[in-house]
């Protein structure tokens, strides 16, 4: 007897049976990975990402993977970092600068001598305040020249030791600590020889260097950013690895060939920046396309208004949503508080998860709809992300430490929640569009080009 060919819940083509022993079925046509489950024959398949929610969960709970992958390639163009020879570069300069600073300094105290001799033998008063004032203004200069060209040198010192230390490996806002002693060396020197105002240059200096020291982004961060941008090679090597391959794995499997990579874009186009500051504070470390206009991952780091890092995947509905946050249930002393928003009697282990607050003069009907049983069901997958709805946008989010992998699979629950309310009848977020070749120089169009194709299409 011949089996019923299922059908696809996204793009509604036909699925061929696969064998009975077979858990999920790609879409031949929109690739989607489909759940078979315990369905009938004929019968119309869920799009959901790879791995039953069972698995997913248990990867998400016990971090399973945890062999680190291997550092993300450096982005298309990105040039080594040669701060040092600037640094060497200015070492070379302020050494002479000082020296002759000192020298210069040194020099003036033969007329500020021989000024001070002329004022003990100067009988006429106003010949007495002239050379008094004279001595005074060149002492100022004399200090002034010596602090200066003690900081100078210092400066010298200072460099030699940070571009020796980056020789060794250490990072350029870690060698900078080297500057730390001649600072303190030379505002001690200057406020002898040209006074307390001078703490005011080396105050400003010292805060320069602490906000050089400790401004520097968490490189684990950008590693995992690099890494999770190439999310469009893992997607394509995923489908045919086994659900319980380490994610170490999966990242080496597709970087066996030149890796496909997310488009990173500079800003997010309208309305999804109006959605960021609900989310919370912080500032962006990267904005990646999924699909254009329609859905990004941004990657935002925390600031001085903000104590968490954040990723989250930003989606356009197909129309207006209510508003409302729904979060994981607090957790007091190793025990989820009771849950106070909206209850969901016929599904107990969500409300047993999932904290929703009813925003004043929202109606919880609409939200209790919004968040229908399949979209429960994939919260439930990863019950740490965090899901918001303002207006005709809708976030998924993930607080914490960047972390690839989460992030990976943030993306595989948003997948199915864009393909329920997403706009542009939710097209599949597994399959980014405007993805890159890692490494792949960038054509420009000549202006030759350009005038000829403007030609033809005139013509």
């Amino acid at each position: 007897m011949e089996t019923k060919p299922y059908r696809c819940g996204h793009c509604h083509a036909e699925v061929p049976a696969p064998s009975k022993s077979a858990t999920s079925v790609e879409c031949p046509s929109c690739h989607r990975v489909l759940v078979l489950g315990d369905v009938e024959e004929g019968a119309t398949l869920r799009a959901a990402p790879k791995g039953s929610p069972a698995s997913r969960r248990k990867s998400a709970a016990e971090d399973w993977g945890k062999a680190p992958a291997p550092p993300a390639p450096s982005p298309s163009g990105e040039k080594k970092d040669q701060l040092w020879m600037y640094v060497a570069g200015a070492a070379v300069v302020a050494a002479p600068a000082g020296y002759f600073l000192r020298s210069d300094a040194k020099s003036k105290q033969a007329k500020i001598d021989d000024l001070k001799k002329q004022i003990g033998a100067e009988r006429v008063k106003e010949r007495r305040e002239d050379l008094s004032m004279q001595t005074e203004k060149l002492t100022q200069t004399m200090g002034n020249e010596a602090s200066g060209g003690v900081a100078l040198m210092g400066f010298a010192v200072g460099a030699a030791i940070m571009v020796a230390a980056m020789g060794l490996g250490a990072r350029p806002r870690k060698a900078a600590f080297a500057f730390a002693l001649p600072l303190l060396v030379s505002a001690l020197y200057g406020v002898y020889e040209a006074g307390i105002l001078s703490m005011i240059v080396s105050s400003l200096l010292a805060v320069g260097l602490i906000y050089y020291m400790t401004g520097e982004p968490d490189p684990k961060n950008r590693r995992e950013i690099d890494l999770f941008r190439e999310f469009p090679a893992r997607r394509a090597v995923l489908l045919e690895l086994d659900d319980e391959v380490p994610f170490s794995a999966i990242v080496q499997r597709s970087r066996q060939s030149v890796p496909k990579v997310l488009r990173e874009v500079k800003e997010l186009p309208p309305p999804f920046p109006l959605i960021l500051p609900t989310i919370g504070d912080g500032k962006a470390a990267a904005y990646f396309q999924l699909k254009k206009k329609l859905a990004y991952v941004a990657f935002v780091e925390h600031d001085d208004n903000s104590v968490s890092d954040y990723a989250t995947v930003l989606m356009k509905l197909d129309e207006n949503g209510p508003t409302f946050t729904a979060r994981p249930l607090p957790i007091v002393d190793g025990v989820r508080v009771q849950n106070t928003g909206v209850v969901f009697r016929e599904d107990p282990e969500f409300s047993s998860q999932y904290l929703i607050e009813v925003p004043a003069r929202h109606d919880p009907q609409a939200i209790r709809a919004f968040l229908s049983h399949v979209v429960r069901e994939e919260l439930l997958t990863f019950p740490a992300v965090w899901l918001s709805v303002h207006g005709n946008v809708m976030a998924l989010t993930l607080y914490g430490p960047f972390d690839a992998e989460k992030v990976d699979n943030l993306v595989d629950v948003a997948d199915v929640l864009f393909a329920e309310y997403g706009a542009d009848e939710g097209p599949s977020l597994l399959e980014p569009d405007g993805v890159e070749s890692l490494g792949a120089p960038k054509r420009k169009r000549s202006k030759a080009s350009s005038g000829t194709a403007s030609s033809a299409a005139t013509a």
